[in-house]
């Protein structure tokens, strides 16, 4: 697993992005559609479909896109592609380590 740091601010624009991608009932509930591939993981309804090219490698590009560190995303097929474009994002977008 790795991981980068961010700013307090694009860490809320990431935030927003992934709250609006779901689709919610009438009170604004999340809509659980079953369990998901891991013990406590949960499937829900979303905006868009599913797929080899929109998958959810493609989600999390897409994200980091609305909080300002890419202006595209590429096709990120595999978790390693994500990791890869992370890594040429502009060391002034990402947050100093202590």
């Amino acid at each position: 697993m790795e991981g980068i740091r961010i700013s307090r601010e694009r860490l809320k624009s990431v935030l927003w992005y992934i709250d609006s991608s779901f689709v919610r009932d009438s009170q604004g509930a999340l809509i659980g559609l079953g369990r998901g591939l891991y013990a406590y993981g949960t499937f829900y309804d979303a905006k868009g479909s599913y797929h080899l090219f929109n998958n959810c490698n493609t989600w999390v590009m897409e994200a980091l896109a609305e909080a300002g560190f890419s202006e595209r995303v590429l096709p990120t097929l595999i978790a390693s592609s994500v990791m890869r474009q992370v890594r040429k994002f502009p060391q002034s977008l990402l947050v100093e380590t202590e």
